[in-house]
């Protein structure tokens, strides 16, 4: 029987410019699709509390396929045009491997979603991709890492508000190929991998969540277990999407929320909203400037492109800003015809900053010259 997907994206927000000649008016996405794709797993790895369960994911008919988080086993078999038996792009270097952890942080609370009551703590579950033993182009399973070519970078990626981290499939495995480990919470009040109406207003509160995060998975890899040995500690990227582009800024350049372990930062269709304005204050003594890499699509529907504009204005350089031309809000960044080349932009970025490769980003700048991309730097 099919069923009616709930609006996948916030309300449209006009630019500053705009807002005082016209009122804010809601764009509800809706899209009509078939049966749940596979439900993420009920008991994944835990650490530090009970995660809740997460809900079956619908897709989207522009989405990509999703692919669900593995705890144990690698997840079942299927066509190569979903989930985890995507070929790697021909640029990645590694197999994936595939796991899920679950994080509790006591000191903060979440609040209520809909029927579904507060709790005094917050359950964060994490999928983790990070580069393993085996081809490059495998499918993603419960791999053995592959520790000799390690330690690798970190990326924390934050999915957008009413969408899941299981969205950015494609672009977290093109990350994770290319030698990094990737870790994709599912934020408690903002993904729609979890029962209930989303909450907006809580992206404020998941700076402090990418922290906790970032803080646990260090912690996992100073002790022994699957994720032993694998980060390199001082080379830590935030990359977000919408909602979650505005909280990656916000943990690298907002004085409300700056993580100082975070050395490069990449900001999908991101805009400055739900932050205060303390934005790219003069780095502390002893700090370096964060990187900035903004990627916007001129028609996107849903944050407008000025909004990404003036967000990329205030900040320091080094600083680059890609436009998608032609573009909307998700399809380059969910397994749209342009998100395998917008993800070469993105770990050319990551290579050339947390790598120190002046070669590839120099190649980044040229790929992000190419159409349908427009660079500023």
């Amino acid at each position: 029987m099919a069923t009616t997907e709930a609006r996948i994206h916030r309300r449209w927000r006009p630019s500053r410019s705009l807002t005082l000649a016209v009122a804010i008016v809601a764009l509800g996405l809706l899209a009509s699709c078939g049966t749940p794709e596979v439900a993420e797993p009920t008991q994944p790895a835990t650490t530090g509390g009970t995660p809740p369960t997460l809900l079956p994911h619908m897709t989207k008919p522009t989405l990509a396929p999703l692919l669900s988080p593995s705890t144990t086993t690698p997840p079942p078999t299927r066509s190569h045009t979903t989930g985890s038996n995507r070929s790697a792009p021909s640029e990645g270097t590694y197999a994936v491997g595939l796991t899920t952890m679950a994080f509790t942080d006591s000191t903060r609370p979440t609040a209520a979603r809909g029927s579904n009551p507060g709790r005094e703590t917050r359950a964060l579950v994490t999928t983790i991709r990070y580069p393993a033993e085996g081809s490059a182009g495998a499918a993603e399973g419960k791999l053995d890492p592959a520790r000799s070519s390690g330690p690798f970078p970190m990326v924390v990626f934050v999915h957008g508000f009413n969408t899941s981290a299981a969205r950015y499939d494609q672009l977290l495995h093109q990350m994770a190929a290319a030698g990094y480990v990737v870790v994709a919470p599912d934020f408690p009040l903002t993904s729609s991998a979890l029962p209930g109406p989303a909450v907006e207003a809580d992206v404020a509160n998941q700076p402090a969540d990418v922290k906790f995060v970032i803080s646990k998975l260090l912690t996992e890899n100073d002790q022994p277990g699957e994720m032993h040995g694998l980060i390199t500690k001082d080379k830590i990227a935030v990359v977000g999407h919408s909602d979650g582009g505005n909280t990656a800024a916000a943990t690298a350049y907002n004085a409300c929320c700056i993580d100082t372990r975070v050395k490069a930062a990449v900001m999908l269709a991101a805009e400055e909203k739900l932050f205060p304005d303390t934005w790219f204050q003069a780095p502390s003594p002893g700090q370096s400037t964060v990187p900035f890499l903004g990627m916007h699509s001129d028609k996107d529907e849903v944050t407008p492109y000025d909004n990404g504009k003036e967000l990329y204005s205030g900040a320091r350089n080094p600083k680059y800003f890609v436009t998608i031309v032609n573009g909307n809000h998700a399809d380059p960044f969910t397994g749209g015809a342009e998100a395998p080349a917008a993800g070469r932009i993105i770990v050319g970025f990551l290579d050339g900053y947390l790598r120190s490769d002046s070669s590839v980003l120099a190649r980044m700048k040229s790929d992000a010259n190419q159409p349908p991309f427009k660079l500023e730097s």
